[in-house]
């Protein structure tokens, strides 16, 4: 629909899903309602709950925001009723999702969410937000207000402001890949007494000016900033404090001055994940006491011998292959990483005419190869290899292949 959606009085339980807008005047989605002189607007009266907004896609916005969800001024504003100036509160929205939203040239911010605790923004896609902001500073990629918020799993790029701008306590940003912002890659202030904030496992590439900034000078708990990748920096300021009362557990994270030293995939297309030699594999803390137990895509923290560095953890590749003989196959097999010494190998196969499977397990690292045999010929037989830690499959591949006593041998031809 070109125009607003808009989510608002007194609404509960609401799933907004599947919607594209674009050529809004203001926001692509607006979900909330403004407090006013009706006391039903205010938040001793009202609390908006269990509001679910996902795959959704805003863009080309006139001015406004992607996404517009909770009432900005937490704190309360003051408005004029009866000739009388009060002090009024916005409602709460409380079990909020917002997840696996795309929004691209958006006038002001892709998404901004306030008013909201323990809301939940994550996988989600802004690109080319603030072209055309109705007021300065109004350009960010999202903007994260109240508290308790877990921002996680966002791809945030290419635009001219900042990229997450988080304000308010409390609140978990992590597993987020931040590319090309025109100012900060994220910038975070508290702006009153409470928790800190954890910054863990994000990739922050090239900001114009600083990778992280922390106004958190109110916090009453330390602010993490861990595990973190942040490249090149605009103003060769990685991370930066607001003053010394600014309270930070630093640990691990990479400040690389170059996108070519921490080995990424393929910077050129935009693949931030890891190379098996990159200096973010296995150099990490273990953050999965703050809730951190999968990378941006879902893979499970750690893949090898400690968690990974930055949004992505790498996944070693397995590949298994085999020639096939009569009434045998052989089998060999390589993986692009190391192993720890107690893994071990697990062979599992059957043929087509039989629902039986036969298992071969315990096989040491580093075993490479092996042969099945007693096979018959002219029987596919389907074959999963596993790399097991503690009776799990950590990685697996499977293939197909046919036993047979058939073997063709090309002559030597000289030229």
């Amino acid at each position: 629909s070109g125009g607003t959606v808009f989510v608002g009085s007194l609404s509960t339980d609401i799933e907004v899903d599947h919607i594209e807008t674009y050529a809004a005047g203001f926001a692509g989605f607006m979900i909330k309602t403004d407090p006013n002189c009706d006391p039903s607007t205010w938040r001793e009266n009202f609390v908006m709950t269990n509001i679910s907004v996902h795959d959704n896609y805003a863009h080309s916005m006139e001015d406004g925001e992607g996404f517009y969800i909770g009432f900005t001024f937490s704190d309360g504003y003051t408005v004029t009723c009866n000739g009388q100036e009060t002090t009024v509160y916005g409602h709460l929205i409380e079990n909020l999702k917002v997840y696996n939203n795309r929004t691209d040239d958006t006038g002001a911010e892709g998404i901004q969410v306030s008013s909201a605790p323990d809301a939940m923004v994550y996988n989600n896609h802004i690109s080319r937000s603030g072209q055309r902001p109705f007021a300065n500073y109004q350009d960010n990629g999202m903007q994260i207000g109240y508290s308790g918020v877990h921002v996680f799993n966002n791809l945030i790029e290419n635009g001219p402001g900042t990229a997450l701008m988080m304000f308010g306590t409390g609140h978990k940003v992590y597993n987020n890949l931040i590319v090309h912002p025109g100012r900060m890659g994220i910038f975070a202030d508290d702006r009153k007494v409470g928790s800190g904030h954890a910054y863990m496992n994000n990739t922050v590439i090239e900001p114009g000016e600083d990778g992280i900034v922390l106004y958190m000078d109110e916090a009453t708990t330390p602010n993490l900033l861990q595990n973190n990748i942040i490249v090149n920096p605009g103003n060769d300021s990685y991370w930066r404090l607001l003053n010394s009362n600014v309270n930070v557990t630093e640990s691990h994270n990479i400040l690389a001055a170059t996108v070519a030293e921490v080995e990424f995939n393929d910077p050129n297309n935009s693949d931030y994940s890891l190379t098996v030699n990159s200096p973010a594999v296995d150099q990490g803390i273990d953050l999965s006491a703050e809730g951190v137990a999968t990378d941006s895509q879902g893979a499970l923290r750690p893949q090898g011998d400690g968690f990974d560095i930055g949004a992505y953890e790498f996944v070693p590749t397995l590949r298994l292959s085999g020639s096939a003989l009569s009434q045998a196959i052989e089998l060999t097999w390589i993986i692009d990483s190391s192993l720890a010494n107690t893994t071990t190998w697990k062979i599992e196969y059957q043929s087509a005419s039989d629902s039986n499977s036969t298992i071969v397990d315990d096989l040491p690292e580093p075993t490479r190869s092996y042969s099945l045999s007693e096979l018959t010929n002219y029987e596919a037989y389907t074959i999963t290899l596993s790399a097991m830690a503690q009776n799990t499959a950590i990685y697996s591949d499977t293939m197909t292949i046919m036993p047979t006593d058939i073997q063709i041998y090309l002559p030597t031809i000289f030229d």
